[in-house]
């Protein structure tokens, strides 16, 4: 929104639709620097994911970011402390829309070989978009390790649920 005020499209009239939606934001004690810095931080997000997933952790660097961004480096450093900073974001968002995509495709009716192949399917056709080196590479970084120990560890216990869940069901079963 602040991106299209700032260029003119849009304004209305004397700049009537950003005062109305000015109005709304504050209204609902929304702060409008924190609205644009949230979809800032998101756009530098996904950029950044596509860069590290296309072309690896190293050759990326936080000048590359900015540079594809058309963005100052000062402006991407306010955002993100360093280049290991913006890796734990990339990941985090792309593990949560994960979470949230498979969350969207579950179904009550769910078999525990469903939840698992359907993980399993997710996880191999994001994986082809990924450069093999990113994984190597991204084993440098100590908080993005620990990162990825802790979606290991989420997605097992997701599992054993599912497990458990399944063997109550076929013990309490009158078939």
């Amino acid at each position: 929104m602040i991106k299209c005020a700032k260029r003119g499209s849009f304004l209305g009239e004397n700049g009537s639709y950003f005062v109305i939606i000015f109005y709304i934001c504050t209204l609902f004690g929304i702060k409008l620097e924190k609205m644009r810095e949230g979809s800032l931080r998101n756009h530098v997000i996904a950029t950044a994911q596509k860069l590290f997933y296309k072309e690896g952790v190293r050759t990326v660097t936080m000048d590359k970011v900015a540079q594809s961004l058309r963005m100052s480096k000062r402006t991407l450093y306010e955002l993100f402390t360093d280049k290991e900073d913006l890796l734990v974001a990339c990941v985090a968002a792309s593990y949560k829309d994960f979470k949230d995509k498979m969350r969207k495709a579950s179904k009550p009716e769910d078999t525990v070989i469903d939840i698992i192949l359907r993980t399993f399917s997710y996880r191999l056709k994001w994986a082809k978009n990924v450069s093999p080196t990113f994984f190597s590479e991204a084993d440098n970084y100590p908080k993005v390790v620990a990162l990825f120990e802790n979606h290991r560890e989420d997605m097992r216990g997701v599992f054993a649920s599912s497990i458990i869940e399944a063997c109550k069901k076929a013990f309490l079963s009158t078939d």
